[in-house]
C-alpha cells in the first residue's frame, strides 16, 4: 500500500523505539523464559504452562492498492482495507497441553467488489496445542497444533462484505523451535482444509513460515519472519503469497507482552499485495 509503508511502519519503530527507551533494565527471568519464543506471524512450539490462563488482545489493519496477477505481475486495483480486533484465550492444562479459543470481528472496504463494504464478527477458531517432544539442553521443542474453524460468523451476501470464510475448516500445524541465549527462531508449517459444501472452489491452504528473533535486551527481542502461503481451488486459479514480517517483542514483566510488526507481501499470484500492520497485547494470569 503505497501510503501505508510511508507512515506506518514509522510509526511502529517510533513506538518500539520509545518502550526501549523508557523501560527499566531490570527484568524477572521466568517472564523472560515464557516469552522467548513468541513471534507475531509464526507460531511457537511452547504452551502456556500448567494452570496458566493467557488472554491476547490483537489490533490488525490491512490494505492493498495493488495485486498479482495469475503471471505474477502487479497491477492496479481500487483498493481493499480491513480493520480487526481480535480476542484469543489459552489455558494450559499441563505442561505439555494448552488449549485456545480466538474470535474477532472486523470492518471490511473492498472497492473491486460489488458490495463494497461490511463488518460484522469473524469465524470461532478452537485449537490446542500439544509439545510432544522437549529437549531443555540444546532448546528445542517440537509440537503438533489441530484445530477447527466454525463458521459462525458473518459471511459476505448480495448487501454487505463479511468477515466469514463461510465453511468449517480443519487445521493442524506441525511446529519446531530452538533458542540460544540470544538468539531463537521458529519454523511451522500447516494446511487447513476446508469441510462441507459450502466450501465451493476451496480446497486447502497451505501455509509455511520461519522466523528469527534476537534478545538485544532481557525485555526487548526484535524480529524478523519469512510467511509463505498457498491457496488450492478447484476450478478457479490457485494463489499463493510471499510475505517479509519485521516486529519486535516486549516484555513488561512478569505478566504482560507487547508484540508489534508490521508484514509485508513481496511476491504473489492471483492474490493482493498487502500490508499489514499489527500489534497484540498478551496478560498471563
Amino acid at each position: 500500500m503505497k501510503n501505508g509503508k510511508s507512515s506506518t511502519l514509522p510509526f511502529y519503530l517510533a513506538v518500539i523505539l520509545s518502550i526501549s527507551l523508557l523501560m527499566p533494565p531490570g527484568v524477572m527471568a521466568q517472564a523472560i523464559i515464557e516469552a522467548i519464543t513468541n513471534k507475531l506471524n509464526t507460531e511457537d512450539a511452547i504452551p502456556v504452562g500448567l494452570g496458566k490462563t493467557q488472554v491476547e488482545f490483537g489490533y490488525t489493519y490491512t490494505g492493498a492498492d495493488q495485486a498479482y496477477d495469475a503471471n505474477n505481475d502487479l497491477v492496479d486495483i481500487r483498493g481493499n482495507r480491513k480493520h480487526e480486533v481480535e480476542l484469543k484465550v489459552y489455558y494450559g492444562f499441563t505442561e505439555n497441553l494448552d488449549a485456545s479459543a480466538e474470535i474477532g470481528y472486523a470492518n471490511l472496504r473492498n472497492f473491486d467488489n460489488d458490495p463494497q463494504r461490511g463488518d460484522g464478527f469473524g469465524d470461532l477458531s478452537l485449537n490446542m496445542k500439544w509439545r510432544f517432544f522437549a529437549n531443555k539442553k540444546y532448546r528445542l521443542h517440537l509440537a503438533y497444533l489441530p484445530g477447527i474453524t466454525m463458521p459462525i460468523g458473518d459471511a459476505t451476501d448480495d448487501t454487505r462484505l463479511g468477515p466469514s470464510q463461510d465453511y468449517w475448516g480443519f487445521d493442524q500445524r506441525f511446529v519446531i523451535t530452538a533458542g540460544g541465549r540470544r538468539f531463537n527462531g521458529s519454523l511451522d508449517i500447516g494446511y487447513s482444509l476446508p469441510l462441507g459444501e459450502e466450501r465451493k472452489n476451496e480446497r486447502g491452504a497451505l501455509t509455511v513460515n520461519t522466523a528469527l528473533g534476537y534478545h538485544y535486551t532481557f525485555w526487548f527481542q526484535p524480529e524478523v519472519e519469512i510467511n509463505y502461503g498457498h491457496d488450492f481451488r478447484k476450478t478457479e486459479e490457485d494463489s499463493e503469497f510471499m510475505a517479509v514480517t519485521i516486529g519486535a517483542i516486549v516484555i513488561f514483566p512478569p505478566r504482560i507482552r507487547l508484540d508489534l510488526g508490521v508484514q509485508q507481501v513481496v511476491y504473489g499470484q492471483s492474490t493482493d499485495q498487502e500490508t499489514v500492520a499489527k500489534m497484540n497485547l498478551s496478560v498471563t494470569f
